[in-house]
């Protein structure tokens, strides 16, 4: 753990969170609301605020000349007022390094789903979490639920998947149905 003294607020960060706002803001940063109130950064710590109300200084040629006397690239970004009205920057930068560093993956699995008597059950053949210890954990699910609705549930429940975006039948027989089920998750880059 890092301690940071902000401009803001004084708190406890960690060396991922300092990492991530460095991957994604730059040795030097200019952000820019869309009220006109704009900040200036350096690896992710404020360096200064200005309100839009303020025309004394004009911290974008500020921005754009410390990074060239230090030969770094100056990232700008242009962004909404947040809906807050008790917003802070470090919320901004937050929500900006969290945006930028969590993506969508697509993913697959089989599913096996079955009908015992009025129930309808499903398998997951990975992971082991949904599979069980001994490979024969099912899942049931209400009579009047879709497959997808369902699996798409435990995924969500678990923790593996955002959405499910497709179920499509791999085999059928007469007691069972294998599904390639391919769903996206958001994973941290």
């Amino acid at each position: 753990m890092a301690y940071l003294r902000g401009a803001e607020t004084d708190c406890f960060i960690s060396s991922e969170l300092r990492d991530a706002k460095i991957k994604v803001m730059g040795e030097y940063c200019y952000i820019r609301l869309d009220c006109g109130d704009e900040a200036l950064f350096h690896y992710g710590e404020m360096i200064i605020k200005k309100m839009s109300s303020d025309d004394r200084l004009n911290l974008h040629l500020i921005a754009v000349r410390m990074a060239n006397a230090a030969n770094k690239q100056l990232r700008c970004f242009e962004l909404p007022l947040p809906d807050s009205p008790k917003w802070t920057w470090d919320d901004i930068v937050n929500e900006l390094t969290c945006h930028c560093l969590i993506k969508d993956i697509y993913s697959e699995v089989t599913v096996t789903g079955t009908l015992s008597g009025e129930r309808k059950y499903v398998h997951f053949c990975a992971p082991s979490l949904l599979s069980g210890l001994n490979n024969d954990l099912w899942f049931p699910l209400s009579t009047d639920e879709e497959w997808i609705t369902g699996i798409e549930r435990i995924l969500r429940i678990n923790r593996l998947a955002d959405q499910v975006h497709s179920l499509s039948v791999v085999r059928d027989n007469h007691k069972y149905t294998d599904w390639k089920v391919v769903f996206t998750c958001k994973v941290i880059q």
